[in-house]
């Protein structure tokens, strides 16, 4: 299980804490992790945008790289940190998380920008090959995807303090704050919703909410050949001036997945209570079930989402994918998923559904 958290308390009473352990000292070490993943698809859709297709097929590249440090003090303390290059490409990167952590006995702190607990401790329904959580094969379709961002709900990697609390035999709790929900640095647009502030350009950096607070709990178990694990989170932040829907931002999630013998059971529902951007809510579903066998895995997942829209109507999305992956080597591994959509629209001018085929091979390191 991911490690996760937040602190209100004074890092010099953690570090106090942390000198009960007495461990041997560790010297810093640095591990470099990532991965390549190339992927070829095909899609068909009913409702393509203005112009239509050039062709039906595509291929992308895409990676990662991820810098892990880790060492412990004289006293046992244990620090640390992680930066994640995703999204790499031969057209640039971008940095995805950049955080620090201190952990002892009492639990972890982790302070940069780094999603919340209610993401961290998060699942959905048992996914194979390259999954439809992401929405990767919306690649593949030019015309309105369906909704599945709603894994979390949790507002991004923004910069945040955490607080993840010791694991009590299969039980895990976190908090977190954030003072926006945007990430990096800081400064004088992050401290008005007004235009221009700064030497920044008109709006660059200014929340649409602020005082972002969440929290989240997991537990995970065995109970003779049957497995369980189950989560649930919440998070709330205010309305700042310059989101002119006026609306406070709320998101909760429920998850739980069943395993036994091979196969994994579950489900997992996802709501923005409230929000802004025209939309009154948001409840996502999904359900499906996996099997693993030695290198194979192989499973049936879909995701329902349904958005009341301020202006009156809702959007409606329906989308069930089949994937399957297999362990060629270790760090080497093959995949292919087959999806079906439907999106459905106020007005049915912007309705599409459609099928994407995708198959890839994923390089671990």
């Amino acid at each position: 299980m991911k490690k996760y958290l937040l602190a209100g308390t004074a890092l010099a009473g953690f570090v106090a804490f942390g000198g009960q352990a007495f461990a041997q000292a560790e010297p810093v070490t640095l591990t470099l992790s990532g991965n390549v993943d190339f992927q070829m698809g095909v899609g068909t859709e009913d409702n393509e945008i203005a112009g239509g297709r050039d062709r039906d097929y595509d291929a992308n590249t895409d990676g990662e790289i991820v810098f892990n440090f880790d060492g412990v003090a004289d006293n046992g303390l244990g620090y640390g940190g992680e930066i994640e290059f995703d999204g790499v490409t031969s057209d640039g990167v971008g940095i995805d998380e950049i955080f620090g952590y201190i952990s002892g006995g009492w639990g972890e702190v982790r302070l940069g920008d780094k999603e919340g607990p209610v993401a961290n401790f998060s699942q959905a329904a048992p996914v194979a090959g390259d999954g439809i959580w992401d929405g990767g094969f919306g690649t593949y379709i030019t015309g309105t995807t369906p909704n599945t961002g709603g894994f979390d709900a949790d507002l991004g990697d923004v910069t945040t303090i955490h607080y993840l609390t010791p694991n009590f035999n299969g039980f895990q709790a976190g908090v977190a704050f954030a003072p926006t929900d945007t990430a990096g640095a800081g400064g004088p647009e992050d401290l008005t919703d007004s235009a221009g502030v700064g030497s920044g350009p008109a709006n660059a950096g200014n929340p649409n909410h602020e005082n972002y607070f969440s929290g989240a709990a997991a537990y995970g178990g065995d109970f003779g050949n049957v497995s369980l694990s189950i989560n649930a989170g919440i998070g709330f932040a205010e309305y700042v001036a310059n989101n002119a829907d006026d609306d406070d931002y709320m998101n909760a999630n429920v998850g739980v997945n069943v395993g036994f013998g091979g196969f994994t059971v579950g489900g997992s529902w996802v709501g923005v209570l409230e929000t802004a951007g025209g939309v009154e809510d948001t409840n996502n579903f999904t359900f499906g079930v996996g099997y693993g066998m030695g290198a194979w895995n192989v499973a049936l997942s879909g995701i329902y989402s349904m958005s009341d829209l301020e202006g009156g109507g809702e959007n409606e999305d329906i989308t069930f994918g089949a994937g399957a992956d297999y362990a060629l080597a270790e760090g080497l591994s093959v995949y292919a998923d087959i999806v079906y959509f439907d999106a459905d629209r106020p007005g049915g001018a912007n309705d599409n559904d459609g099928i994407v085929g995708l198959a890839g091979v994923d390089f671990n390191f």
